[in-house]
């Protein structure tokens, strides 16, 4: 196959971004159907941003900044946060069209340079995380930037240049992908770098690596000048923290089972199956730089939530491409099975990356009937809604036996978690299924009501400390939008507010276990069917 023409290829990938784009911007608000907690996280994150905090400084997350500095940039120009969402996607689409296009130009023949644009694309724009599930979800947005920027820069250092190489340009590229791999999610950063390097340095492309330092340095200066040298140490103290966590050590399933449960096996079979072949068919180095590839893509889905294989497509792409280093004459057969298993591999792939490709439509075509306004009582964010019954129907999971029925005989059977004591009190053993954004409100407003709310500091023995979102306190200095241990901004509380029915009981157990431990001085100053309040001396 012959290269495409440039100037049709880039015409034909900004008129992607610029209808998909249109599409989500003109629907006039951001409809979600899933992950409420996500979005309280994600809100949280952006509101101290909006107050000039800044990450791993002010808060703790182990989420770079870059993960959410497009959308800060819309929501500081008075945007509501369901268009500055809208308009963020679209801005990292444009930002990275040059690079998905030089990639694809000077990387990939025919057909298959316009596959690999779109798959980057489509990870940019998509409304869904991935999965087969059908309901749109901004959650986890960060982890399909970075696959985009995974997969151009993987692609760029395994696969040789089309025509006259470009070691400069190629490895400025890869170096600004490298930085953005880092301030996005640490993560794909330390699985693709070696990778990457080594292939460089194996296609004897040495001269793009100055470059690729040269632009990533460059990054990490203007992060410097924007955050302060300080901003460095707090980002791996908090990637520290969690990788020590006990609270969630991996988002899903193990690393193995990513590899080898029903649902994925087939996949890490047909990806082993593309090494195994390129070798026998003579591509000897392109087979060892796919292998080498393997250990990185699984280890990014084992660390992302759901465990979705999102580079299967992809990898199937980069297979029918250093297939043209095989010795087609000496192995012919082999050469065409090769590429009877990419196919295989696309049809793997088919089902998340249609869910992914499908949900702007999906979002376009949503009745708004169905939902309600994720902040009660916000106009300016009045467009950023959740499904009506998911966030306002309460809905919670408690052990049955403890109300009486009769079944405790079972109990040799299964392991129990211990019951919660904390202050001399049994608490219910209750956890939330549903309704986290009323529970929320209804702590907010009943503490705004009973006068507790203004200016003051709540921490929640809960998964978030989110209250001041809904009422006139104030966010926890040095406090964890996501919990993944310790008592992060215990120090600024003023209160503790203990739910009876929490979004993780688990949580709820080791905060008050903790604080239990530190004997803070505790005296309990409000009580009420769904939370208990104690004032911290």
């Amino acid at each position: 196959m012959s290269r495409p023409n440039p100037l049709i290829l880039l015409a034909v990938l900004a008129a992607f971004v610029a209808a998909v784009s249109a599409l989500s911007l003109l629907k006039g608000g951001l409809y979600i159907a899933r992950h409420e907690g996500d979005m309280l996280h994600l809100l949280e994150i952006l509101f101290r941003l909006e107050r000039g905090e800044l990450p791993h400084i002010d808060f703790m997350t182990p989420i770079g900044a870059f993960a959410f500095l497009p959308i800060h940039a819309f929501l500081v120009r008075g945007m509501g946060v369901d268009q500055a969402i809208h308009w963020a996607q679209s801005s990292v689409a444009i930002a990275l069209l040059p690079a998905v296009w030089w990639t694809a130009w000077t990387r990939f023949t025919g057909w298959l340079a316009y596959a690999f644009g779109f798959a980057c694309l489509v990870l940019v724009l998509a409304l869904v995380h991935g999965e087969t599930v059908d309901a749109v979800s901004i959650s986890m947005h960060y982890n399909r930037w970075a696959w985009a920027l995974a997969f151009i820069a993987v692609a760029l250092s395994v696969l040789k240049p089309l025509g006259r190489p470009h070691p400069f340009v190629d490895g400025a590229v890869i170096g600004l992908c490298a930085a953005g791999l880092v301030m996005i999610k640490v993560t794909y950063a330390v699985a693709f770098a070696g990778p990457v390097l080594v292939a460089m340095l194996i296609r004897q492309d040495r001269r793009a690596i100055p470059a690729a330092v040269i632009a990533a340095a460059l990054v990490a200066v203007g992060v410097s000048f924007w955050g302060g040298l300080a901003l460095w140490g707090a980002y791996i103290g908090d990637l520290v923290f969690v990788a020590g966590s006990e609270i969630r050590p991996n988002p899903s399933l193990s690393l193995v089972n990513t590899l080898v449960v029903p649902a994925y096996l087939g996949g890490t079979l047909a990806a082993l199956a593309l090494v195994v072949l390129l070798r026998r068919a003579g591509a000897e180095q392109a087979g060892l730089l796919a292998l080498l590839c393997l250990p990185a893509f699984a280890y990014v889905t084992y660390q992302n939530f759901a465990n979705d294989p999102q580079w299967w497509a992809f990898f199937g792409i980069l297979a029918l491409m250093l297939r043209a280093e095989a010795d087609e004459e000496a192995a012919p057969v082999t050469t065409r099975v090769l590429g009877y298993v990419a196919v295989a591999l696309f049809a793997l792939a088919t089902p998340s990356f249609i869910n992914l490709a499908y949900s702007p439509i999906r979002h376009a075509v949503t009745d708004p009937g169905e939902y309600a306004p994720l902040l009660v009582g916000s106009e300016r964010h009045a467009g950023f809604q959740t499904r009506d019954i998911r966030a306002y129907q309460l809905d919670g999971v408690a052990p049955l036996d403890r109300f009486g029925i009769p079944i405790a005989a079972y109990d040799a059977f299964i392991e129990r978690p211990e019951p919660v004591v904390f202050q001399g009190e049994t608490l219910p053993a209750c956890e939330l299924a549903g309704g986290l954004p009323a529970m929320v409100d209804a702590i907010a407003s009943d503490l705004t009501a009973a006068g507790f709310a203004d200016g003051r500091r709540f921490f929640v023995a809960d998964l978030f400390s989110v209250q001041w979102l809904y009422n006139s306190a104030e966010p926890l200095i040095g406090g964890a939008p996501w919990y993944y241990g310790g008592l992060p901004g215990w120090e600024s509380a003023d209160f503790l507010v203990v739910p009876v029915c929490p979004a993780i009981r688990r949580v709820r157990s080791d905060i008050l276990s903790l604080v239990e431990e530190m004997d803070a001085g505790l005296e309990e100053v409000r009580r009420t069917p769904f939370y208990i309040l104690y004032s911290i001396s």
